[in-house]
């Protein structure tokens, strides 16, 4: 019934399609039946589970379809290879201005695949939903970028290697606290361990899960050539310098052969480097008798880091900061 109609209609323009069950063959039908519609402007086909076989349908509608203004594909289960499909389509599509498709599994690669498909003269996007999609120090210079000759929203999720630390984040910090911060935050964003330890953290996984992804004889052996294309291919911001220094704290043998026990030895040392800049930052804060925090510091991402590190400490510190902004306000 519904599936006709999307094909066959001439008086809808909007649509909304979404918390339904549309998958595998019948997601296909549905989006062939929206190809072919001349009417529809909005489309709601959130909440589905559409995976990537509907993205590659996706993709076809909106490189067949000139009419369709604002579409969203939201919770759909779409990974970076159905975001590929669909980012292939946008280089070319001249009509779409909003697309939301957020809350997906794609990863930093597949966000970068979405704003560069954007980033041409025919694109008429003005609003892109990546929402809770992580994204990269790359990917947050070309926004900003886009929004010096175009004007377009664009929502996504964490900037990963971006700590947060800017002048206005540390006003009411004194000299040796803002020091102890600064010290830890280079660390983090400057040594390769650090960078790939925490984009594994931030999606949930284990060293060991990245180790095994490479592992395919099982022998707890990977190339080192393997270990570079994989460390590019998720999307961290670091450099080939820090690429190659990183190979070279866990090459032991320096036979182009990591083994697992060399991977998990360089994180213990990464974490052990990390928990010592964690401490002199909490002890210098305890040293000021400090009781709060300021409030622009608070929503950053080092105090998230904090917070997993020292957990006691520092919800003693933001339940007292929070305390003091309620008292603050009239």
């Amino acid at each position: 019934m519904i599936i006709p109609l999307c094909s066959d209609n001439e008086t809808l323009e909007m649509i909304d399609l979404s918390w339904n069950h549309f998958r595998g063959k019948s997601a296909i039908s549905l989006l062939q039946g929206l190809t072919v519609n001349t009417r529809l402007k909005r489309v709601n086909l959130s909440w589905n589970g559409l995976g990537d076989e509907g993205a590659m349908a996706i993709g076809e509608y909106l490189k067949q379809n000139h009419i369709v203004a604002e579409l969203d594909v939201g919770n759909n289960r779409i990974t970076t290879e159905g975001a590929t499909c669909i980012a292939n389509a946008l280089q070319t599509n001249e009509t779409l201005h909003v697309f939301k498709i957020g809350q997906n599994p794609i990863d930093v690669g597949g966000a970068m695949y979405m704003l560069n498909a954007i980033n041409n003269d025919r694109s008429a996007l003005k609003e892109l939903d990546l929402t809770d999609i992580c994204v990269d120090l790359s990917f947050d210079k070309i926004h900003k970028d886009m929004l010096q000759h175009r004007k377009i929203l664009i929502r996504h999720g964490e900037v990963l290697g971006r700590l947060g630390l800017d002048q206005t984040k540390t006003v009411g910090l004194d000299p040796n606290e803002r020091a102890a911060l600064r010290a830890l935050e280079n660390f983090l964003q400057n040594d390769p361990m650090a960078i790939l330890q925490m984009h594994v953290e931030n999606k949930n996984l284990r060293l060991l899960d990245l180790f095994r992804d490479l592992d395919k004889n099982s022998d707890y052996m990977i190339g080192v050539e393997d270990l570079k294309r994989k460390v590019k291919a998720v999307g961290l911001d670091i450099t080939d310098d820090k690429i190659d220094k990183l190979i070279s704290r866990i090459d032991k043998g320096n036979d182009g052969l990591v083994d697992y026990s060399s991977l998990a030895g360089g994180k213990t040392e990464t974490v052990l480097k990390q928990r010592r800049l964690s401490k002199t930052v909490i002890e210098t804060f305890q040293a000021n008798g400090r009781t709060s925090l300021p409030a622009d510091l608070v929503a950053t991402p080092i105090l998230k880091f904090l917070m997993i590190r020292a957990p006691r400490v520092m919800e003693g510190l933001l339940s007292s900061t929070a305390l003091d902004e309620k008292r603050r306000t009239p």
